[in-house]
């Protein structure tokens, strides 16, 4: 039994007490109010979620090969890697969004890409250069064929 103080008049009273014997307020009985129930809740969630089995585990029986990504997101990545290999300061390379790129293929199976991105020149500056990327795939490998900045 652990001794508590009165809210209502401070005095010392039992944690087990229904009311104060010094004043005779009702003593509340402690709850974990709703954050806390809340966080019990989610707790329980997460257990359980690592518990139960995925249905996307790969190391099941019955799981089907894995998909090879698309090549117009390939090409936007590989051609992200190409333009940091010709940049004065490839660590200073600020990227937009890859749905930003611009991605054909042409009739002769070359892949161009344009990627716009910030990053310093020579002078140290930061710029903003669009880059256009023409690239071949073969045996799943990107090859470039040029990469060059575009007005």
């Amino acid at each position: 039994m652990a001794l508590t103080k009165c809210k209502e008049c401070g005095q010392q009273i039992s944690s087990k007490a229904e009311s104060c014997p010094h004043c005779g307020v009702k003593v509340k009985a402690e709850s974990i109010g709703c954050l806390g129930a809340v966080v019990v809740i989610f707790g329980l969630l997460w257990v359980a979620s690592s518990i139960v089995p995925s249905h996307n585990d790969q190391t099941s029986p019955t799981a089907t090969k894995q998909e090879k990504p698309d090549p117009e997101s390939s090409a936007r990545g590989a051609c992200m890697l190409f333009i940091k290999q010709v940049l004065n300061d490839p660590s200073s390379a600020e990227f937009g969004h890859s749905s930003e790129a611009v991605v054909y293929q042409e009739k002769n199976g070359v892949w161009v890409v344009q990627r716009r991105l910030r990053a310093k020149n020579a002078f140290n500056a930061l710029v903003l250069t669009t880059y256009e990327c023409r690239m071949t795939l073969a045996d799943g490998n990107w090859s470039a064929l040029s990469i060059k900045p575009v007005e």
